[in-house]
């Protein structure tokens, strides 16, 4: 995870951290996910016991939030918490569920792990319900026009990027770590390394076959990563962002809040 993020911790969210990333082997981004979502709750902890002078709730140190706090607290707190999240920071439901499942894994953890902890509140609390949105997706002519709008000098590797993206459904991390040899030509299909180091397999469809066939044999490199930057490294994630909305601005597309993740 972030070490800035490890540093701010108390001792025994640092184990915890430790436990999410060696055993459960969870990417350091769940782990940043989780921080700031616990950070917020162990933040207002420390705000209702008074035992802060800051008046930036978000400035708040959370390194000697005592264990024992976590221990004591009652399912009336739990509930002025999420009311604290909605109506002071502005927090949706899918949000407040969210902080609210991290919490759980923190307790569940603490539970099995410490012998004096056994506080089943925040265990047994109810997730708050929201209303699932639908996907926001580009049609096939919305499609169409941003492979259109490619304009750069590395025009084969983002035309091959955009049409992973939008016919594997990977993410960007899965993205910018295939190799090569990730590729299995004979059987069309791409070897994705997930959340959670989970290996994955995604059939390409005759568009994106040939066109990173093309790809591959156009370069004159040794490097095994498969996407490189201009200087010749493993392309980064923020690279393959701006490659994503500088085309979509092309393409006329910039205001559909179309992102690499969606």
């Amino acid at each position: 995870m972030n070490e800035r993020y490890y540093k701010q911790s108390p001792k025994y969210l640092k184990e915890y951290f430790d436990y999410l990333s060696v055993v459960k082997a969870r990417s350091d981004t769940t782990i940043d996910g989780y921080f700031n979502d616990i950070r917020v709750f162990l933040r207002y902890l420390k705000m209702n016991h008074q035992q802060t002078s800051e008046d930036s709730f978000d400035k708040i140190s959370i390194t000697d939030v005592p264990l024992e706090w976590l221990n004591e607290v009652k399912t009336g707190e739990m509930c002025r918490f999420l009311n604290f999240t909605s109506n002071s920071r502005g927090n949706s439901p899918r949000t407040r569920a969210r902080i609210i499942c991290s919490l759980k894994q923190l307790y569940l953890y603490l539970t099995l792990n410490y012998d004096n902890f056994n506080n089943k509140t925040v265990i047994n609390l109810e997730v708050p319900k929201y209303r699932p949105t639908v996907p926001k997706h580009l049609t096939k002519q919305q499609s169409i026009k941003l492979l259109n709008s490619i304009d750069s000098k590395h025009r084969l590797r983002d035309l091959c990027i955009l049409l992973l993206f939008l016919s594997c459904g990977m993410r960007l991390s899965e993205l910018v770590g295939l190799d090569i040899n990730d590729y299995n030509e004979e059987e069309r299909y791409l070897r994705l390394l997930g959340k959670g180091n989970k290996e994955r397999i995604v059939y390409l469809n005759d568009s994106c076959e040939y066109v990173l066939k093309k790809y591959i044999d156009s370069r004159k490199d040794s490097s095994r990563a498969l996407f490189l930057s201009n200087t010749g490294n493993r392309i980064h994630k923020r690279r393959v962002q701006q490659i994503v909305d500088e085309t979509l601005e092309r393409a006329g597309l910039g205001n559909l809040d179309i992102t690499t993740h969606k």
